[in-house]
């Protein structure tokens, strides 16, 4: 595990890294909202998903569940109201009610054959 586990905020006006944000073990996935103002961040170990306020560049909120084993993937659908997460050891998708940080549902995978 990274004993500091990090988000890195790049200006790409100035081209360099601004605040770090400290978030959950090992982060994976990243996605924004569609109106920029949030940033998700899948976190691997902690079952996790981590949610920055990119306005002030700190985390607000975390979302656990335990239907969310080893997430990876995240998508945030085009309106910002839910966000997909993928679960690699139960091989499934979350469904993430984002605008009130529930589980919506959860959707097996098939495996490739």
């Amino acid at each position: 595990m990274d004993p500091h586990p990090t988000v890195y905020v790049i200006n790409t006006s100035a081209n360099n890294v601004t605040p770090i944000v400290p978030v959950r073990d090992y982060p994976t996935g990243v996605a924004v909202s569609p109106d920029g103002t949030k940033v998700y961040v899948t976190n691997d170990c902690d079952n996790a998903l981590t949610i920055i306020d990119t306005a002030t560049d700190t985390e607000t909120a975390t979302y656990v569940d335990d239907a969310m084993v080893h997430p990876y993937g995240i998508a945030v659908t085009p309106d910002g109201t839910k966000a997909y997460v993928t679960n690699v050891e139960t091989n499934d998708v979350s469904i993430i009610d984002i605008t009130s940080n529930t589980l919506h549902s959860q959707s097996q995978c098939r495996e490739w054959t």
